[in-house]
């Protein structure tokens, strides 16, 4: 909640709950009916317009009771809500985040497809997109390792 005053932020309070029992996703990140559950979870999200801005495995906490599992998101600050269904772009960005190797990628995108009953080629896009995005940030690295790179992005 925000409270402003004459125009201005003067207080703020967030408002959350507390789970004694939650583990983060990425401890327990190759157990398969964990991945298709959280598939089905961020299935949801999208539907219903909500999408996390940083959707990684640490920032999403789980509890396992029987056979149910039920989520809980962190670091929410980022979040996006929309009145529409998160779809396109939004999606593969949203998608190619929360896992690091490319086989939990595509166990976790091909339960969302089935799930979401999206077409099959958002599998490729997504993969597609993680790759370059990998490019880019490799190549970010090496540019950091030039002397006086920096020097010579300030005047351009």
């Amino acid at each position: 909640m925000l409270v402003y005053k004459n125009g201005w932020l003067s207080e703020s309070f967030s408002v959350g709950e507390f789970i004694e029992e939650g583990r983060p996703v990425a401890v327990d990140r190759k157990d398969k009916k964990l991945v298709e559950e959280l598939a089905n979870y961020t299935v949801s999200l999208h539907e219903h317009g909500m999408m996390h801005r940083d959707y990684i495995l640490n920032n999403v906490l789980y509890t396992h009771q029987g056979d149910k599992y039920r989520f809980v998101l962190i670091d929410v600050n980022r979040f996006v809500f929309s009145k529409k269904p998160i779809r396109g772009f939004l999606q593969c960005v949203n998608l190619m985040q929360p896992f690091y190797g490319q086989r939990n990628t595509a166990r976790f995108v091909k339960a969302y497809i089935q799930k979401a009953h999206a077409a099959k080629s958002l599998y490729w896009e997504v993969l597609i997109f993680r790759w370059f995005r990998s490019g880019y940030s490799k190549l970010k690295h090496l540019l950091r390792k030039i002397p006086g790179i920096r020097l010579l992005a300030r005047y351009h």
